[in-house]
């Protein structure tokens, strides 16, 4: 006896029914996940990391200009190395050797959608304020040290400071830790060391030591008056 038209059509709904929700499960899960990549990939980030030291004027900058000859040296034995890469092993060999002169650290995280332009600009401006900064710091320390200026206040710290300031731009959503110890600021200079090795990612790095003379240093006012955020 043929089967009826009513039970071929039960059994060809038995069979879509459960191949539609497999499909429907899947979109929903796929899509989302697609539309979380896509987005992840156009974002670009601009991250920031400052430390200050307390060092001695000089011996600092010639273990900074010691280790920039060395790492330049690295940078040029493996083509493989960028000069942001170059830039970024100078900054976080330095900040590890003298790791036991951490005094402050700040970190701090920007993203950005598809807008490049916005980027770029702050990244510009940020860099040039951190420029200008070691232009006025560098003058004044010059000034005091020529005029052997005294010490205005016996109770405040005479401590020197160097600030080290990173800059990165990169293709992506990324993160820094909080700089409270040195713990914080090793992780947070590993994260930057990866992502430098990879140039794709890369789209701008600048890395400042504050002051930029070997006979200057920051006393603590001048940390307070040109890194308030960092010391707070």
């Amino acid at each position: 006896m043929a089967d009826s038209p009513s039970s071929s059509s039960d059994d060809s709904l038995d069979i879509i029914l459960p191949v539609g929700f497999v499909l429907l499960f899947f979109l929903a899960i796929f899509v989302p996940l697609v539309c979380i990549l896509c987005t992840h990939l156009k974002r670009k980030t601009l991250l920031k990391l400052q430390i200050a030291l307390s060092a001695e004027a000089g011996s600092v900058h010639r273990d900074w200009t010691k280790i920039f000859n060395e790492a330049k040296k690295l940078g040029n034995s493996r083509t493989s190395y960028t000069p942001d890469w170059h830039s970024i092993i100078t900054a976080r060999l330095f900040l590890l050797q003298h790791s036991d002169c951490f005094r402050y650290g700040y970190s701090c995280v920007t993203r950005y959608w598809t807008d490049c332009e916005i980027l770029e600009d702050r990244f510009r401006q940020l860099c040039e304020v951190e420029r200008q900064k070691r232009e006025t710091i560098d003058i004044e320390s010059l000034v005091h040290v020529n005029n052997n200026v005294p010490h205005p206040n016996a109770n405040v710290s005479t401590m020197d400071y160097v600030v080290v300031t990173i800059l990165v731009t990169v293709k992506g959503a990324h993160n820094l830790p909080k700089i409270r110890n040195t713990d914080d600021l090793n992780k947070a200079l590993n994260y930057l060391r990866d992502i430098c090795s990879n140039s794709n990612k890369v789209k701008g790095v600048e890395v400042f030591l504050t002051p930029k003379y070997e006979t200057c240093s920051l006393s603590h006012e001048e940390l307070l008056r040109n890194y308030t955020h960092l010391v707070n």
